[in-house]
């Protein structure tokens, strides 16, 4: 998704652009700048020990490994973990539905970054649409989406009855 976004983007102005996601990994990019990064480990985190979520992530130019900073007891649990792709997908749905992944530092993320509008490029997670809907609503902001064929493994989708879709 990221060259995907990336492809649709790159003619804006990098101060134009801010990405909220949902992984681990450090973005990779030579343009945009400006991201917030909201991990499992942190909504696990804000769950057991009430610790803030999530934070603002500083893209680099080039990423060779984006687990290089982790163990390999870690890198192995990573490896087994993906063979449970739908166990996971479960999970991730839990954690993010509690509304844990809320915090302070998003807000003021958005509110200093001031955006015009929200483009969300769903994929199999209905997360990302709850967030990216409840995001819209709070701040008063236009919700675009954007589907690609990871979409279509997803049917569970809906963007409530107040939300128009436009085929284009």
């Amino acid at each position: 998704n990221g060259r995907t976004l990336t492809g649709i983007f790159q003619t804006w102005k990098s101060d134009f652009i801010a990405q909220l996601y949902f992984q681990d990994e450090i973005p990779e990019s030579k343009e945009f700048l400006n991201f917030f990064r909201i991990r499992d480990i942190d909504i696990l985190k804000k769950i057991l020990y009430k610790k803030t979520t999530g934070g603002v992530i500083r893209a680099q130019e080039r990423v060779t490994d984006h687990l290089q900073y982790k163990s390999k007891k870690y890198k192995a649990i990573v490896n087994f973990l993906k063979k449970f792709d739908k166990l996971k997908i479960l999970a991730r749905e839990f954690l993010y539905k509690n509304n844990k992944w809320q915090s302070t530092e998003l807000d003021l993320w958005i509110s200093k970054f001031k955006p015009d509008a929200i483009f969300l490029l769903p994929s199999i997670y209905t997360f990302t649409v709850d967030i990216a809907l409840e995001i819209s609503k709070k701040f008063s902001l236009p919700l675009y989406v954007y589907f690609t064929d990871d979409f279509l493994e997803n049917d569970n989708i809906n963007l409530g009855k107040n939300y128009k879709a436009k085929i284009m």
